[in-house]
């Protein structure tokens, strides 16, 4: 009996290591996400220049946060960098899908290369599922 104790011990042991990649994983993603947020939060600001908010698109669609792109799709944004972010959001069509409404609104934006972008990115969400 006192051996099958000490077995019941090491086990939760070697449960641990296994989920230690995994804990590291969830820290990046974290800091992934932090980095995104913050930088959407800085860079969809109106005062901001155009290409740094360009540039911060890019950035936060290659982090994978396509979520912290949504500030850029407000209409108060500059088109290119409305068309941008939402050329951006059609390569994360599971993020498209939960957005379907915003890319809905988009589909009656004024720019014509706003309104192509958003079908665009509709269409990936269809082709996906």
């Amino acid at each position: 009996h006192h051996q099958h104790q000490h077995q019941h011990q090491q086990q939760p042991q070697q449960r641990q290591q296994a989920s230690l990649p995994n804990a590291e994983e969830q820290q990046k993603r974290a800091a992934r996400e932090a980095v995104a947020a913050k930088l959407a939060g800085l860079a969809a600001e109106k005062q901001v220049p155009e290409d740094v908010q360009l540039a911060a698109v890019s950035t936060i669609s290659r982090l994978g946060q396509a979520n912290s792109l949504l500030g850029f799709l407000a209409k108060e944004q500059r088109t290119t960098v409305v068309k941008a972010a939402t050329v951006e959001l059609s390569r994360h069509p599971e993020v498209c899908q939960q957005q379907a409404d915003l890319l809905a609104q988009l589909l009656g934006h004024s720019d014509p290369s706003i309104r192509l972008a958003a079908i665009h990115a509709c269409g990936e969400v269809g082709s996906k599922s």
